[in-house]
């Protein structure tokens, strides 16, 4: 798992865990950190692989990366697992993951999360007012975004081929037909907006209670 979580000081950190059924394998595990100036290079190499025969697979590297609230974060790329992005407050916000899980935890930010195979989570325990824009693209897959009640924001989402569950819908309306499509502002939309776009899987908008 890769966590990406803010702190109110200037400094940043990394801290990798690594586990594995044995400690043969556990030493084969190697962690490479690069760090440059606006950047956080990390590079993981597992054990080698046998030709033939029984061998130990295990292996697995939970990594934490700890920054500044306010930080950009232009690009954060992982192929497979989970990415965990908490607390961002920095004008902007990418981060990519090609299969796995991922969440977006009190992210106030211009933020773009794509996902191309998996479940994405949207969970906002508070609201801020401001300008910013959550946007969350699925290839393939389940979203759903988990926002408090007494939000503002203007709410898209569409799915090519699914359904959308909304709480925000008026309660006449709910369940009378299959949506597909939202286009509606929330408590008058305020400044902010959050888009979600499906290619294939469905999308769930819960109004969390306060």
């Amino acid at each position: 798992m890769l966590s990406l979580v803010s702190c109110g000081s200037a400094t940043d950190r990394t801290q990798a865990t690594k586990r594995a059924y044995t400690p043969e394998r556990l030493k084969q595990i190697v962690v490479n950190v690069s760090v440059r100036p606006g950047s956080v290079s990390i590079e993981t190499n597992f054990f080698p692989k046998q030709r033939c025969g029984l061998f130990d697979r295990s292996g697995t590297v939970d990594y934490t990366i700890v920054l500044p609230q306010t930080a950009n974060l232009s690009r954060l790329e992982l192929a497979n697992g989970e990415v965990l992005v908490d607390g961002m407050h920095g004008q902007t916000v990418f981060a990519r993951l090609g299969s796995g899980q991922m969440f977006d935890h009190n992210c106030f930010s211009d933020a773009i999360f794509s996902l191309g195979r998996g479940t994405l989570t949207l969970a906002y325990d508070w609201w801020e007012p401001g300008k910013f824009s959550i946007q969350a693209n699925i290839a393939r897959g389940n979203a759903s975004a988990f926002l408090p009640g007494d939000a503002a924001f203007h709410l898209i989402a569409e799915t090519g081929d699914g359904k959308i569950t909304n709480d925000f819908e008026e309660s006449p309306k709910r369940g009378t037909k299959e949506i597909t499509k939202i286009d509606m502002l929330i408590r008058g939309g305020g400044e902010a907006a959050v888009t979600m776009r499906e290619k294939e899987g469905n999308i769930k908008v819960v109004e969390a209670g306060p």
